[in-house]
């Protein structure tokens, strides 16, 4: 899914995220995550995560996976606030110095049915000291 922006004639890609199941273990990998700098902050990175959410919540993925690197703090943050966590890491994924460039390759997870749990708890909690 991409969104583009038309320009004297051209298009340009200013935004996309990209979607992979993996079926074996049930999940839904997402393989690419860009929004242009000038469009950034604006929400769409909130609306492009939402629709792999989206898919899967439909297609039953009981976890949503991604990789972003230790350096990147920016998404880092972004990952966090969608409701992310951090799954695991991988110390050589880009060179066998990784540690060393401080540039360690992170997977970061979400889980629908978690996420609706706590919602339901919160939601349960708030009306009982209601």
């Amino acid at each position: 899914m991409g969104i583009v922006e038309e320009k004297d004639g051209k298009q340009d890609l200013i935004a996309c995220i990209e979607t992979c199941p993996e079926e074996w273990s049930n999940r839904l990998i997402v393989t690419e995550l860009w929004v242009h700098e000038k469009i950034r902050r604006q929400g769409i990175g909130h609306a492009l995560m939402a629709i792999a959410k989206e898919q899967a919540v439909l297609k039953h993925r009981r976890t949503i996976i991604l990789e972003t690197q230790s350096c990147n703090t920016g998404a880092i943050a972004f990952y966090q606030k969608e409701g992310f966590d951090l799954v695991g890491f991988d110390t050589c994924c880009y060179t066998n110095r990784d540690m060393e460039r401080k540039e360690v390759r992170i997977n970061m997870g979400y889980f629908p049915r978690r996420q609706k749990v706590t919602r339901l708890w919160a939601r349960s909690f708030t009306a009982r000291r209601g």
